[in-house]
């Protein structure tokens, strides 16, 4: 699979239910202010490296590639000639936001983080967190809302086969003094039809949301500057409390696997199993000790293991051979 990328990988995923939908503008991507402006979005990035202005660009433009309406939100990549500074060439993957964006300064530790996005356990919260202290100013503060949401949903589609990655979260309070509040991610493949993708956001805190987030990447860091990502039709509906928390100690192997995970974990517990699109595949509930999971059934690639007790849940990628 190709390495997932961007530094907006802020947090991880999982585990949402309801029904009430939200009112956003321009989720449909029908208003746009310039051939590569939608409204209500971002897909312009303003880089500084070392602190140094660099460049200033958009990745999107408007497109009547589109699963509904008239028009859809197109996204390509950009390459960046770093090699005076010893970095190469850089190509950085379509990046779209809900909200608006600032100036980001690429530091060092930015960089090197990108180049070893590949090798990070995103089920790490602490790893999350370590992307979204580089990602100021890349990051959008979101829109605000009214009521908090359970699902993010889109249509999207690629040119050819290549990864989209859809990540959502919510915020609390006031100016630079914002908190997460929830967060989710789901990701798809091979979307070379128009497929729906369906992010759950699992709660962070206790505290309720006003701001939403959306980001999505097209490919990862070796993605083809000719790839077209299209995204359309988003909606945002409700939800049903998950607590997403690092502190349940659990082992899971082997990892990779082939017919049989084993989960070792004290006391009782419950676990869910979600293909990269977010979707539910396995779940087993009243489990104790070790038990051996029966994976058999599934296609080979990366799914995201989700381990309840009590209030409290916990993510960890696993991969099918």
């Amino acid at each position: 699979m190709k390495k997932v990328t961007s530094l907006f990988l802020i947090m991880l995923m999982i585990v949402s239910f309801s029904a009430k939908s939200q009112t956003i503008p321009n989720l449909d991507f029908e208003t746009w202010t310039s051939n590569t402006a939608a409204s209500n979005w971002s897909s312009k990035i303003s880089l500084s490296v070392l602190s140094i202005p660099m460049f200033n660009f958009e990745f999107g433009t408007k497109s009547t590639e589109k699963h509904g309406g008239s028009y859809a939100m197109e996204l390509k990549a950009h390459t960046l000639d770093l090699s005076e500074m010893d970095y190469g060439m850089i190509t950085v993957p379509p990046i779209l936001q809900i909200g608006q964006t600032s100036a980001f300064n690429l530091t060092p530790e930015a960089i090197e983080l990108l180049g070893n996005l590949s090798e990070l356990d995103f089920s790490d919260i602490s790893t999350l967190l370590q992307l979204a202290n580089q990602a100021q100013g890349l990051i959008s503060e979101g829109v605000s809302i009214s009521s908090k949401p359970g699902y993010v949903k889109m249509w999207v589609k690629s040119s050819v086969a290549d990864t989209i990655m859809v990540g959502a979260y919510t915020t609390s309070g006031t100016g630079d003094q914002r908190t997460p509040t929830q967060a989710g991610m789901a990701m798809v493949t091979d979307a070379t039809n128009w497929t729906e993708v369906t992010v759950t956001l699992s709660d962070l805190v206790s505290t309720a949301p006003d701001k939403l987030g959306i980001v999505v990447v097209g490919g990862g860091l070796d993605v083809a500057t000719t790839t077209s990502f299209y995204i359309d039709d988003v909606t945002v509906e409700g939800h049903a409390n998950n607590i997403l928390t690092s502190d349940l100690t659990f082992k899971v192997y082997p990892n990779p696997a082939v017919d049989i995970v084993k989960i070792d974990m004290d006391g009782e517990y419950s676990i869910n199993i979600y293909d990269v699109m977010g979707k539910k595949v396995l779940s087993q509930t009243q489990l104790q000790g070790i038990n051996d999971i029966d994976v058999s059934a599934l296609r080979t690639g990366v799914y995201m293991l989700e381990v309840t007790q009590g209030e409290g849940t916990q993510m960890k990628k696993i991969v099918i051979e």
